[in-house]
């Protein structure tokens, strides 16, 4: 029996061994790597190419084929050939390297003055000037406009002036913005600076006051409630200067810095003077001017606006009609001056109707002879006669 199992066990052994053999016997053999392509690759090439390759199958060919590097490539050019003048290898024009063509060079990009006469930036995405913070804009005082030299300050703490002979005021501000949707075009410091182009150095409720000293008395704000009623009052010129790299100075109006989004071109809209709101507490000890959270002067209709547009422009952020005219503001931290000019003078005090009744004009004997009283006549003297009557 158990020599039985043995017999059994053997032959198995002798079957498994005669299938490994047939397997190892049935696999191909590996062919050598050529020197030249172990010397350019490292590594073991893949299998020759078959017999009825091409012409032109020679080095540069199998460099191509094998990825070899291009300074290779190079070498195997410029050797010479062992065949001859004949050689198949100048006779394939397809081993040699196609040249590139060189890429045109870029247009350049037309001059800002080619569009846009005001434009600072070529174009519409120039530089981002955003790196630096509301806190580093104002880390630096805020210089006195050359506007303002020789004018006197209407308070300390504030950066407000009024030039009584030529009917403005002038403000103190920098530029905090240069990219963006716009609610404000200018606000008092560190209020909305993300949604204004200018900020100013002063409390806005003092410029109420510069225009009430100018004899220019406020509309009335916009109201939503019950129904529309858009924003009334005196129209307000407003004007922002600085000084540009090359040390000129340079003044437009200040809706040249806003795009409309719809039409894409500068805001065609004034300025009214509706002099925002007072709120005052109940025991009436606390009064606060409502424009000074941020809303001088507004490209969105605010109640609490100091100006306004005369326009429906909502303050809804998905709606917004004006954004930032990027290419046109200078870099962040620019110092500016606002100037606001009443476009209209101060009404007149209306007369009274009797001084418009031309007043009687003494003649010329009346003016030269004063008027002769007669004496009173007494009884038994004759009465005075005139030399005329003589």
């Amino acid at each position: 029996m158990n020599t039985r199992w043995q017999i059994l066990g053997f032959a198995a052994l002798l079957l498994i061994a005669g299938v490994l053999i047939w397997v190892f016997a049935a696999s191909p053999s590996p062919q050598e790597p050529s020197p030249q392509t172990t010397a350019a690759t490292g590594t073991s090439p893949p299998p020759a190419p078959p017999a009825e390759a091409p012409p032109g199958s020679g080095k540069l060919d199998r460099a191509f084929d094998l990825g070899t590097p291009a300074s290779l490539v190079s070498a195997q050019q410029q050797e010479p050939s062992p065949a001859g003048p004949d050689s198949p290898r100048k006779q394939a024009p397809s081993a040699q390297p196609v040249p590139m063509q060189p890429k045109p060079a870029p247009a350049p990009k037309p001059a800002p003055s080619d569009k846009d006469p005001l434009a600072i930036y070529p174009a519409e995405d120039a530089p981002e000037d955003q790196e630096q913070t509301y806190e580093d804009i104002w880390a630096r005082p805020i210089p006195v406009p050359p506007e303002a030299k020789g004018l006197k300050r209407l308070t300390k703490q504030n950066g407000v002036w009024v030039d009584p002979k030529r009917r403005r005021v002038i403000i103190a501000g920098r530029v905090v913005l240069r990219r963006g949707p716009l609610e404000m075009f200018a606000c008092p410091r560190q209020t909305k600076e993300h949604e204004s182009v200018v900020g100013v150095n002063t409390k806005v409720y003092v410029v109420h006051a510069a225009l009430l000293a100018l004899g220019v008395e406020p509309g009335r704000p916009v109201q939503f409630d019950p129904e529309y009623r858009p924003a009334q009052g005196p129209e307000i010129r407003v004007l922002v200067c600085w000084t540009d790299p090359q040390g000129k100075r340079r003044c437009v109006p200040a809706q040249k810095w806003v795009r409309n989004v719809k039409t894409n071109k500068e805001m065609q809209h004034p300025w009214l003077f509706t002099g925002s709101q007072w709120w005052e507490s109940p025991d009436g000890k606390q009064r606060y001017y409502m424009a000074e959270q941020g809303d001088f002067i507004c490209v969105s209709n605010f109640p609490t606006a100091m100006l306004d547009l005369p326009i429906r422009s909502s303050n809804a952020a998905s709606q917004l009609l004006f954004t930032a005219f990027t290419r046109r503001i200078p870099p962040l931290g620019t110092d500016v001056a606002l100037i606001l000019e009443p476009v209209k003078p101060p009404k007149a005090a209306t007369p009274s109707p009797d001084s418009k009744k031309p007043k009687p004009q003494p003649g010329p004997a009346q003016k030269n002879t004063p008027p002769e009283k007669a004496p009173p006549s007494q009884p038994g003297t004759p009465s005075r006669v005139s030399p005329e009557k003589k």
